[in-house]
């Protein structure tokens, strides 16, 4: 039973890596982009050659000066809770975007979408409250 359950919980995980990697390169549509997930921590995510490398953001000039998100959570009632993300990037001298959502942890739904929040210098994007069982934070940036 107890292999069964760890082979199980291998398979999810690994099924969560591909479906997270997919949904980011969904978002990109060139050049060098990034972001960050709760369950993965920081990314950067390289499109310039059709291939992507996940690692932890580093300051350069295709990069932003910093990104940072945060999840808050409030009680909705007798136990239900929501919670909401706040992103923010700051890339001065630069026009670029930042995004945050909830993704299913498997699958391909989301729910509170912000879409690319648009601007110059430092951009932040808000999502509403919502209710987030079996879904991960996200943020993103790019330009």
């Amino acid at each position: 039973m107890k292999k069964k359950l760890l082979g199980l919980l291998v398979t999810v995980s690994a099924f969560t890596a591909i479906v997270s990697s997919v949904s980011a390169q969904s978002l990109i549509t060139g050049g060098v982009s990034g972001g960050w997930s709760e369950d993965t921590g920081y990314f950067v995510i390289n499109n310039t050659n059709k291939t992507n490398t996940f690692a932890v953001a580093s300051a350069s000039s295709s990069q932003p000066d910093s990104h940072k998100a945060t999840v808050d959570s409030r009680s909705a009632g007798t136990g239900v809770s929501e919670r909401r993300i706040t992103a923010k990037t700051v890339w001065t001298g630069k026009y670029h975007y930042t995004r945050a959502r909830f993704e299913e942890i498997i699958g391909s739904g989301t729910v509170g979408d912000t879409d690319r929040v648009w601007g110059n210098d430092t951009t932040t994007a808000i999502t509403p409250w919502c209710g987030t069982d079996l879904m991960v934070a996200k943020s993103y940036w790019g330009s």
